[in-house]
């Protein structure tokens, strides 16, 4: 005869079985396929076959800018003025046009 042991292993093994059988049925229920995503191929060829879902506008990479502006918009940011404000220099928060910048350390013009 088997000892209580034994009995209790073998029962507590086969609950265990049981249990992942139990986990794995979602996986095999109504389905003859390996994967989930099987059988919507169309919706993926029409999905990779669609040739740019981006609006005609988005491609242009020509837009008008105002280099002088950008520069002392810069300048104002890593300097931490405001425009229209009255510096110490006597600059009103616009670019040192005395081409200054090469001669200050590390090429930048001072704040």
């Amino acid at each position: 005869m088997l000892s209580y042991a034994a009995t209790a292993r073998a029962a507590f093994v086969s609950i265990i079985a049981a249990g992942n059988l139990i986990g794995c049925a979602e996986y095999v229920d109504r389905k003859d396929t390996i994967a989930f995503s099987a059988g919507n191929a169309v919706q993926t060829n029409i999905v990779t076959h669609v040739t740019d879902p981006w609006p005609p506008s988005s491609r242009n990479k020509n837009f008008a800018v105002n280099g002088q502006r950008m520069q002392r918009a810069i300048e104002n940011y890593r300097c931490g003025t405001i425009p229209g404000e009255a510096n110490s220099n006597g600059n009103d928060g616009g670019s040192n046009m005395g081409g200054n910048a090469a001669s200050s350390p590390g090429g930048k013009d001072a704040c």
